[in-house]
């Protein structure tokens, strides 16, 4: 018997002998997936041939709550950059990294390697955590790992943040606005990687494609926001941007060029309204789609 409060998810580069980095996490979905195809050979005796394996699909997500530091290198996977003087823009850099999903108390471990991080989806609502998840394409497996002679690291033990605490500094085409209340945002960074597969292989292989940026920003119904939601009839793009702080770090997110869509709130009956916008980030004069700023505590 197996508990699913037992499971350890670590990573590490792909391919190296680096220690594993162990992983915050709330829950996960990877896992290894298979096609198959059934024989559909007649027979008279009313019976059925075999079925075969045709494709090994190692791939998945992994859930988190967000947390300083320990997500640092996902954010730079995705975005495929590199940090550069504690700010990150969108690239064209890929980097891959090996999982290894272990089932601590029978003692299994899987390894889905040579991955790549595809999607990273960033949400919370007002009272709420601030939660993650990184969508995860392999292109190998094992399924008999052996982690003995491996290194583990456990992660930096920052606190949780929140939207009540660390969801701070709210800009609009660079300003504060006056009159805006955000809510909640929900925002996915997609690399819109595409699959295919040799023949004499059962692996796919994933490619990455377009940056694709979406999601909502959740605003208290005002005259402000109303203000925005004309903007998007008008095909009139904003900047947008917040700040997620907590102890002495803080993460800085930036949208420089998004445009807005979104319904009209509908009345109801003793009901605060709300009006949710959908955001399409795209690229500004540099190509620049989402730039994040970090601040990290000066080493003693």
């Amino acid at each position: 018997m197996a508990s699913g409060s037992r499971v350890r998810i670590a990573r590490r580069p792909a391919g190296s002998t680096d220690p594993w980095q162990i992983m915050r996490t709330t829950g996960d979905a990877l896992t290894v997936a298979m096609e198959t195809q059934r024989s559909e050979e007649i027979r008279s005796d009313r019976t059925r041939g075999d079925q075969k394996t045709t494709m090994i699909n190692p791939n998945g997500t992994v859930s988190f709550e967000f947390t300083a530091v320990n997500f640092d290198s996902i954010m730079s996977s995705v975005l495929s950059n590199a940090w550069v003087t504690d700010s990150l823009i969108n690239g064209v850099a890929e980097t891959r990294w090996d999982y290894l999903k272990s089932y601590m108390d029978v003692d299994e471990h899987i390894l889905i390697s040579d991955a790549s991080e595809t999607q990273l989806q960033l949400s919370a609502t007002s009272g709420q955590k601030v939660t993650g998840q990184v969508t995860v394409m392999g292109r190998g497996h094992d399924d008999e790992y052996d982690p003995s002679g491996d290194t583990f690291e456990e992660p930096e033990a920052t606190i949780i943040m929140d939207m009540s605490n660390n969801f701070h500094t709210v800009l609009i085409d660079g300003s504060a606005p006056t009159g805006i209340c955000v809510k909640g945002f929900d925002i996915t960074i997609n690399g819109n990687f595409q699959s295919d597969q040799c023949g004499g292989d059962l692996y796919q292989h994933h490619e990455p494609g377009t940056f694709d940026f979406s999601g909502n920003v959740n605003f208290r119904f005002s005259t402000a926001s109303m203000g925005l939601w004309r903007k998007g009839l008008l095909s009139d793009p904003i900047a947008f941007g917040f700040s997620l702080s907590a102890e002495d770090y803080s993460y800085a997110l930036a949208l420089p060029r998004v445009f807005l869509s979104g319904d009209l709130p509908s009345g109801a009956l003793d009901t605060i309204l709300d009006q949710q916008l959908d955001i399409t980030p795209a690229r500004d004069a540099t190509g620049v789609m989402m730039q994040i700023d970090r601040t990290v505590p000066t080493p003693p």
